[in-house]
Order: C-alpha cells, then structure tokens, then sequence
C-alpha cells in the first residue's frame, strides 16, 4: 500500500502566561488516524505538557467525521488568562462537555513556538531543531 501524508504546521502564536498555541494539520493516512485532521495544541512552556484538540478530521473518503471547530474556538476563548493547572483542567473538561476528541501529551525537547515567544522557560531541554 502506498501512504501519502502531507502535514502542515502553521506558526505557532503566544497563549500568555507561558503556554503556546501550535495549530497541526495532516492530509493523508496517518498511521490509523483520520485521512486529515486539523488540529490545536496548547503548550505548557516550562512542563512541556499539553493538549491536542481535534478540530476538523476526514476519512479516507473525503467525508467530514469530526466538525468541532466552533467547540473548539470557544474552549480556547475560555481559557484565556488562566493560570496552568487551571487553563488545562478547564480545557479538558469542555473539550469532554463537548465531545471535542482531545489527547494530553508531554513533550521532551524544546518546543519551536517555546523556544520563540518563552525562551527563559526552555533552559535544560534538547534544543528544537528545524526538521529537513
């Protein structure tokens, strides 16, 4: 079987209080995952934890399967200004309110979008590297 995959990461933008918003894309079979899928991740910059929100995702098809964008935009409304441990368990509970598919996630290596807007909160970690 051949795989197409196409992934595309817009640049990432500056949450506030530490934490990044990085917004992921991926057109084509992704190792059982949707055929596509936009998503949203949140990014604690000095935890490396995170949040990935689904937003959009196809199947093999074409057929839209998940359209939580609205959802989502609202989640990430809400959580504005929160302080960590707060933002994440508000993001986690309205994405399940919601039905939003999300994933907590950690992150070992600097984070890009860290590295640019929180770069005091990166010391110690692997540095990002720009992938060829």
């Amino acid at each position: 079987m051949t795989q197409y995959i196409h992934h595309s990461t817009l640049a990432p933008t500056d949450y506030g209080n530490g934490v990044i918003l990085d917004h992921r894309q991926h057109a084509g079979y992704h190792g059982g995952d949707y055929w596509g899928a936009s998503r949203v991740a949140l990014v604690d910059c000095k935890t490396n934890a995170g949040i990935l929100l689904t937003r959009t995702a196809t199947d093999h098809d074409g057929k839209q399967v998940i359209s939580k964008s609205r959802a989502v935009d609202r989640i990430l409304k809400a959580g504005q200004g929160k302080d960590h441990k707060e933002l994440f368990d508000l993001v986690e509970r309205r994405a399940k309110w919601n039905r939003v598919p999300y994933q907590s996630f950690a992150m070992k290596d600097e984070v890009c979008g860290c590295k640019a807007f929180y770069p005091e909160l990166v010391v110690g970690k692997k540095p990002y590297e720009v992938s060829q």
